[in-house]
């Protein structure tokens, strides 16, 4: 089930969602994604019976590895929207395997669209009519996941990127 929540920014959005997190059963696991370092320190304080956590990095696990370990061990979990973006299948496993209520805290970009300009020339550029041939002839949307997949798996071109 998906709800949105459309307010003005200082409508109480964020509140509203800790005053859920709070009221809700020990059983319930959530993963809260925000595009600020200041908010993931304020879900962690104001959640403090959910125990929230912040995947890290030690010596040189990297973060989404601190994610893996902390989804594996059931953790209610604050993060940024830098580390959802590169949420992998495993990630989705673990989110399904236990549950997971997942919050997004503003919107973000899920797919990022670079339209050429008169100062911007460079080879990578995406045009807008190569956003709607990528759209119509190489890729699908898959229904259960909301993930972009490529039709033909052995693809290997200026669109790779």
């Amino acid at each position: 089930m998906i709800y949105v929540i459309d307010e003005m920014m200082g409508s109480g959005k964020t509140s509203a969602i800790i005053n859920m997190i709070n009221s809700s059963n020990d059983e319930r696991r959530f993963i809260f994604v925000t595009p600020y370092l200041t908010e993931v320190g304020r879900i962690i304080d104001s959640c403090k019976e959910k125990k929230f956590k912040q995947p890290s990095y030690e010596k040189k696990m990297a973060k989404l590895l601190g994610l893996k370990i902390l989804l594996e061990g059931g953790h209610n979990i604050a993060t940024t929207h830098s580390l959802f973006h590169i949420f992998d299948d495993d990630v989705l496993e673990y989110i399904k395997k236990y549950n997971y209520t997942l919050i997004l805290d503003e919107v973000t970009d899920v797919i990022k669209v670079y339209l050429k300009s008169r100062s911007n020339t460079s080879k990578d550029t995406i045009t807008k009519s190569d956003l709607i041939n990528l759209k119509n002839n190489y890729w699908d949307v898959d229904e259960k996941t909301g993930f972009c997949r490529w039709k033909d798996n052995t693809y290997d071109g200026k669109y790779n990127k």
